[in-house]
């Protein structure tokens, strides 16, 4: 028989789960003169390339850009990861996302 507290240890599925509490790091960058957030490696996966989440820590920058500053640094640092990296996202997603259906739905207009 398997204990009453352990028998629904994955939860129930039916039930919404309700928000976590959350920890945000941030930083003031004197060079930007402006605050930038941790952003996890985890949030990155599928995004950029392992080998990168790896040997950077990555900040959202006020200006929407995402600099990649490398782990090992000083005397430590690495001779491949010695450079700060930023990512850049170019355009409006919502933009391109509302313009691609539209000119489907044309090309399906002219084919009716």
């Amino acid at each position: 028989v398997m204990p009453k507290q352990i028998k629904r240890a994955a939860g129930v599925f039916k039930q919404k789960r309700s928000a976590d509490d959350s920890l945000i790091i941030s930083r003031g960058n004197v060079q930007l003169g402006g605050q930038e957030i941790y952003v996890p490696p985890r949030l990155l996966q599928g995004i950029i390339p392992s080998v990168l989440s790896e040997a950077f820590h990555f900040w959202h920058g006020e200006d929407d850009i995402i600099r990649g500053v490398p782990i090992n640094s000083g005397s430590n640092s690495s001779t491949w990861f010695n450079y700060v990296l930023e990512i850049v996202i170019e355009g409006d997603l919502n933009n391109n996302n509302n313009n691609n259906n539209n000119n489907n739905n044309e090309e399906e207009n002219m084919e009716n």
